[in-house]
């Protein structure tokens, strides 16, 4: 929800940002309800459940002779395609919003930030060190600040601002 916010004043039509907002939330809700429910149809809850990747496992499952075979390639060609503009679109709001919290013009923060980012990919030794502060670190204590106190703090603010001006908020 952050990232969509910091691309919304950046719309021809800022009207629409809501509509098209729950339009992208919609078919994304419905993208993975359809992936979710193959996985555990396909493979079985337990197996889903541990394997890593598990829309990767599912896809080796399929095969429709002489039709569907060896869809593997082309899922993780598309789970890269899919990580390339998810890090992108991340990375932009990064500079967006750093370029807002500063004043400055967003040029200036495009190598700093890439820096930073790139400096980061290399604290973590392996993936398991990786899942493990994912479900250690970040869901205990970064989460709750990004899904319950950001949000909190942004309606409040927007709350004062309704009230002092009646009608300069939507």
């Amino acid at each position: 929800m952050l990232l969509f916010l910091m691309f919304w004043n950046l719309l021809d039509n800022p009207a629409r940002s809501g509509l098209v907002s729950a339009g992208a939330y919609a078919f994304t809700c419905l993208l993975l309800t359809v992936i979710n429910a193959a996985n555990l149809m396909l493979l079985g809850g337990s197996f889903a459940a541990a394997s890593s990747i598990p829309l990767l496992q599912t896809t080796e499952v399929v095969e429709i002779p002489h039709l569907l075979q060896r869809l593997d390639p082309l899922v993780v060609l598309l789970m890269f395609a899919g990580l390339f503009f998810k890090s992108t679109l991340w990375y932009m709001g990064a500079v967006l919003g750093l370029s807002q919290l500063l004043k400055t013009g967003r040029r200036i923060l495009v190598f700093p930030v890439g820096a930073i980012i790139y400096g980061c990919a290399f604290l973590e030794p392996n993936y398991p060190f990786h899942v493990w502060m994912g479900l250690e670190i970040m869901a205990k204590d970064v989460f709750p600040v990004f899904v319950m106190a950001i949000p909190a703090v942004l309606f409040l603010r927007l709350l004062v601002i309704r009230r002092s001006n009646p009608g300069s908020c939507p």
